[in-house]
């Protein structure tokens, strides 16, 4: 519950919503929002939410080519007047004097520089690896510690460059943006995707009664992280191409996707990122004749796609779980094991669970574990076993493979 109630209270801040539409979205009262934050986390809705624009502002003070407005405004606040009131009530000096002292890290080219921290153990080389087994064509550029994305800002082509500094424990960010608007719900977007607001200690593997061949996958498990999306319908259209094809099949097919009803991008930001993946409206009816996917793949591609724009079926880390899962089982060619991915991938649901995936299923029988093991934590768990199982349990077989995913 609370970790839908911050996902909501982040995106209504974005929009610049009222404490209430929070509270409706979870059918409470605001009053007994207000207690479930003080309770859980010592603090009143407003207060995390200033706390997080105000983080944000601190970073974005180093940037001298930025006027004070200018963060004030792409942070979150509504005025000056109230950035600089919260500024010096969290800070004891007003922003100005904050930028004066500040060592200063100033991009000559114009972008916006961030560190964005996690709490490790963080597995950045099996995320990035992951990425890159799935990376879009023409949208993204992986190396083994570099992620570029391309994607539509409000006005015009947007960039993001990230760097893992383990040292350090975060993640440093390069955004070169169309306008400051697109900079809270990018950074958002990257804390989802990267799954930054993770705390494996919150998982407990003490005192688990396994077999011994088992407790390197056990031990693995809090370095895991979600491979999130930074753009929700794009992954839920890869993780449908994906479904009983290899790896490299479903990454091509992907690439025809784009290639064929993705928007070319004029001006590209970065070389060989020349294509915006193409919108719901666009997939709903599109006819995939020599795409090389299924009558059966393309039209739940086309369902999906009409769910998304006609905004029956919300692909988004505040989305209710629950509702979003039948709403997409509900959909023809779509069954549990694409609905845990998508649930995993673009829901930020860290209990998604593929039971039924080859390798998930040949571990929980080999090890004689049951199906609720380290609920509500199961997407860390499975995420454990396809990387430190995998190579042992593959066999001829059908069903879900790990190089499905």
């Amino acid at each position: 519950m609370m970790s839908r109630a911050l996902k909501i209270l982040e995106e209504v801040d974005e929009a610049g919503g009222e404490l209430s539409q929070v509270s409706e979205r979870l059918g409470m009262t605001d009053r007994h929002l207000r207690r479930l934050f003080q309770e859980h986390l010592g603090a009143a809705p407003i207060d995390i939410a200033i706390s997080r624009r105000l983080h944000l502002a601190r970073q974005l003070l180093s940037e001298k080519h930025l006027s004070i407005l200018d963060i004030a405004l792409a942070s979150g606040f509504s005025s000056l007047r109230r950035f600089n009131d919260a500024f010096v009530k969290a800070y004891k000096v007003n922003p100005s004097t904050f930028r004066k002292d500040a060592d200063l890290s100033i991009s000559s080219r114009g972008e916006v520089k961030l560190t964005l921290p996690y709490v490790g153990p963080y597995d950045w080389d099996n995320l990035i690896a992951f990425f890159r087994r799935h990376q879009a064509e023409g949208i993204e550029h992986i190396e083994d510690n570099l992620y570029v994305r391309q994607f539509q800002g409000k006005s015009g082509p947007s960039l993001y460059t990230i760097k893992n500094n383990p040292k350090k424990s975060h993640l440093e960010v390069e955004l070169t943006l169309s306008s400051l608007e697109d900079l809270r719900p990018t950074v958002e977007r990257i804390r989802a995707q990267f799954d930054l607001t993770h705390n494996p200690f919150h998982i407990d593997i003490s005192e688990k009664d396994v077999p011994e061949d088992f407790i390197e996958t056990l031990q693995e498990v809090r370095k895991m992280r979600i491979p999130g999306s930074f753009d929700t319908f794009e992954n839920a259209i890869s993780i449908v191409l994906s479904q009983l094809v290899s790896t490299e099949r479903a990454r091509d097919l992907l690439g025809t996707v784009i290639r064929k009803f993705g928007t070319t991008v004029d001006k590209p930001l970065y070389p060989g990122l020349t294509k915006f993946f193409p919108s719901a409206e666009i997939l709903m009816d599109a006819d995939f004749q020599g795409v090389g996917v299924t009558r059966a793949r393309a039209e739940a591609i086309r369902l999906i796609a009409r769910a998304v724009h006609e905004r029956s079926i919300q692909l988004s880390p505040s989305a209710d779980l629950d509702v979003t899962k039948q709403r997409l089982l509900a959909l023809k060619g779509i069954g549990p094991w694409t609905v845990a991915l998508i649930s995993m991938r673009c829901l930020s649901d860290a209990d998604a669970f593929p039971a039924i995936d080859l390798i998930v299923d040949r571990a929980l029988k080999k090890f004689s574990l049951p199906h609720d093991f380290l609920a509500p934590w199961r997407a860390y768990f499975a995420l454990a076993v396809w990387k430190t199982q995998a190579h042992l349990l593959t066999k001829k077989g059908k069903g879900p493979h790990v190089k499905d995913l």
